[in-house]
């Protein structure tokens, strides 16, 4: 995690710019380390809560105006 911290920190300390292919590896590298230090219990938990939302939105009848 030392090459995230470093990029925004140079990013809000010295101005740097940060092109788009880079932040998104970035992205990509900080999903993928959370993904691997979250227990799967609680992940599948998470999930399950997510999933029920969505589910609820759907359900939910829209306003017409």
């Amino acid at each position: 995690m030392r090459i995230p911290i470093g990029v925004g920190l140079s990013v809000v300390l010295l101005g740097e710019t940060v092109p788009a292919n880079l932040a998104l590896g970035l992205v990509l590298v900080m999903a993928g380390v959370a993904a691997m230090t979250i227990p799967g219990d609680r992940y599948r938990a998470g999930l399950d809560r997510l999933s029920t939302r969505l589910k609820g939105r759907a359900a939910a009848p829209t306003a017409e105006k």
